[in-house]
């Protein structure tokens, strides 16, 4: 009986410091790294997204890789290009919004590193 009344009470002090017990959406997450032609991923966002938040890194030795984050409206919200000329480390965070995000890399010209995330986690 002690230990239910100790557990009970634990409860009671984690719901009294914030400690959200309610359902969480995962993360709806792609990382495109090392593709050597165009390709498009799609990320959903469930209806309680928090935010959409884009990445690219590219450490390039030779050539150019293009890059686009589509959002579920179709609107094109960052689009580039990254060549062996500088370095890129660019992190944008979007208006949040459920539904099909895309993100494309085209990098069939590219020799080196580089990555272009998608991460739509929820509230």
């Amino acid at each position: 009986m002690s230990r239910t009344l100790i557990l009970a009470a634990l409860l009671l002090v984690l719901t009294a410091c914030g400690l959200d017990t309610g359902p969480r959406t995962e993360i709806a997450f792609h990382n495109m790294k090392d593709h050597t032609e165009l390709t498009t991923k799609t990320v959903t966002a469930n209806e309680d997204v928090a935010l959409a938040e884009a990445k690219l890194t590219a450490d390039l030795t030779a050539g150019t890789v293009a890059f686009k984050v589509v959002s579920p409206k179709g609107d094109v919200l960052w689009a580039g290009a990254a060549d062996s000329s500088t370095k890129m480390d660019e992190t944008k965070q979007f208006d949040p919004l459920a539904g099909e995000w895309k993100i494309e890399l085209d990098a069939s010209a590219a020799t080196g590193d580089y990555s272009l995330s998608l991460r739509v986690p929820g509230k």
